[in-house]
């Protein structure tokens, strides 16, 4: 592929596209070197995220798979960013598939027939539900895939995503005391203070919760889901690859996977043969990505991509340096 150019917002293009009534922004990343004709989309987990992610982690991802002659489409699901609509539960029994499949039909508008999903958590089941019912779906990226079902609102999803001192500190900040004369405003800080007390509250009485998790018996004790087997079966059954990774602190998410495997995943997964990885990053995955896994997954992402799906190198014409 030559020399490796990083994309930037000069490869960058600001989007909408329709779901219903609704209308999703997305950022495509175009490639800065011979095109492969494959398209690549991202979809991030829960409902904290945006479309760059946390520390650009998206946005790094995009940029550098443009390096290697992909396009990229990275977007916000309905109810969040500056896409329309309202969303106040993330549900992985209903994990915005839609929205994805949407974001499929217009990564194609940019030409590329073949398509790559990378999901995380949330995204990476939409991926897979996606990738079981569409045609011209070739790869999974499934990052910190969780086997069970569970659903959490909006307020949950923010007391989850920081530590307690980062909740002193802004509700201690200027800005947030004036925007306590807000009704609505002040609503919302409200019921994230009582989510994140409710939390502290249950790890209080808890205090070995991480040592039960290490006992297999506890761990199975999570159902695994139908809505997450189904669709993984379905998906290989179709000759997509899917690489399943995790980060080697997330110690929990990784015990119920494996402890998934004993059971019908496992058949599932052996049965697929090397259409399946399963893969692990420095660093930790769950919730919200440290520096150490995003480096990693940014690099991973690249070099999975590229050495499983080549394409066709399509030397750039006129339009490739468009803005």
């Amino acid at each position: 592929m030559g020399e490796t150019v990083v994309a930037t917002s000069r490869q960058e293009a600001p989007i909408y596209f329709d779901l219903g009534d609704d209308a999703l922004f997305g950022i495509v990343t175009r490639p800065t070197v011979a095109e492969r004709g494959v398209g690549v989309v991202l979809m991030y987990g829960g409902g904290y995220n945006m479309s760059a992610n946390i520390d650009q982690f998206w946005a790094r991802i995009a940029r550098r798979l443009a390096a290697e002659g992909f396009h990229v489409l990275r977007f916000d699901h309905r109810g969040n960013g500056d896409s329309t609509g309202v969303v106040d539960t993330f549900d992985h029994r209903h994990p915005f598939d839609a929205d994805l499949e949407a974001a499929v039909s217009r990564i194609r508008e940019e030409g590329p027939q073949r398509i790559v999903l990378v999901g995380d958590c949330l995204g990476a089941r939409a991926c897979l539900v996606c990738a079981a019912r569409l045609d011209g779906i070739e790869g999974v990226y499934a990052l910190s895939v969780v086997v069970n079902d569970g659903t959490m609102d909006r307020a949950q999803e923010w007391a989850a995503t920081y530590g307690l001192g980062h909740y002193v500190r802004r509700a201690l900040s200027l800005n947030t005391l004036r925007k306590l004369g807000d009704p609505v405003l002040r609503k919302a800080y409200l019921k994230v203070a009582t989510a994140k007390m409710k939390s502290m509250l249950r790890l209080s009485q808890e205090p070995k919760v991480v040592e039960r998790m290490a006992d297999s018996e506890d761990r199975r004790k999570v159902k695994v889901s139908e809505n997450f087997l189904s669709p993984v079966q379905s998906t290989l059954l179709r000759g997509v690859r899917v690489n399943f990774v995790f980060g080697d602190e997330d110690e929990e998410r990784i015990a119920r996977f494996e402890d998934a495997r004993e059971g019908r995943l496992g058949e599932i997964l052996a049965a697929a043969g090397q259409l399946v990885e399963v893969s692990t990053v420095p660093g930790g995955l769950a919730n919200v990505p440290d520096i150490t896994a995003q480096d990693a997954i940014v690099e991973d992402v690249a070099s999975w991509v590229s050495a499983r799906f080549p394409g066709v190198v399509m030397e750039p014409e006129a339009e490739m340096g468009r803005p």
